[in-house]
């Protein structure tokens, strides 16, 4: 199954138990390992769609990953660094009433939260389709006239940097699941 790595040099017997306690050891630890991955990922998954405003649970699902090696005991959960577009965010569209023609609609900004129930207004806010046909959102503000410069977009958080924010609030839960499925899978 796994190496044995673990040996006191110059004590052949007592490697040899060392050995033996792994062996015994091992697939308890390993089945404790893959279901504490599983556990980690539904609960990272949980904590950053609860903390920011991602429009779906399977955005974020999609965007975090496990990989379990149950041969060298370790299981790895890690997520995309790419930034999401503002358009994720998106409340609600804003207008008001034109200058010119009071009866007319136009567009006034856009309610964006980047945090959940947390909503900011940005006036200037308006999209676009970039060069690759996603969505785009930009910011222009009072006073800016270069409309056609193409705008930096803006974006909000990544998922994997909302993991890392989210990370030390679940670790220790994780840790007593670990010890827990440890326990029941030794006995």
């Amino acid at each position: 199954m796994a190496s044995n790595k673990v040996h006191l040099r110059g004590f052949e017997s007592v490697s040899k138990e060392l050995r033996r306690i792994r062996s015994q050891q091992e697939p308890a630890i390993a089945q404790a390992i893959k279901d504490t991955a599983i556990y980690g990922q539904i609960t990272a998954v949980d904590a950053v769609f609860n903390r920011y405003s991602f429009k779906s649970r399977s955005y974020v699902d999609d965007n975090i990953r496990v990989q379990i090696e149950t041969r060298f005991l370790q299981a790895r959960i890690y997520s995309r660094y790419r930034a999401s577009t503002l358009t994720r965010f998106v409340n609600t569209r804003r207008t008001r009433n034109a200058k010119t023609k009071p009866a007319r609609q136009v567009s006034s900004g856009y309610s964006i939260s980047l945090l959940r129930n947390q909503s900011h207004i940005f006036r200037g806010a308006f999209q676009f389709t970039g060069r690759n046909g996603n969505a785009l959102m930009a910011i222009r503000e009072k006073g800016d006239n270069s409309w056609r410069d193409i705008q930096q977009s803006s974006y909000g958080p990544s998922v994997a940097g909302s993991f890392g924010v989210i990370r030390p609030e679940i670790d220790e839960k994780i840790g007593l699941y670990l010890r827990k499925r440890y326990t029941q899978h030794i006995t």
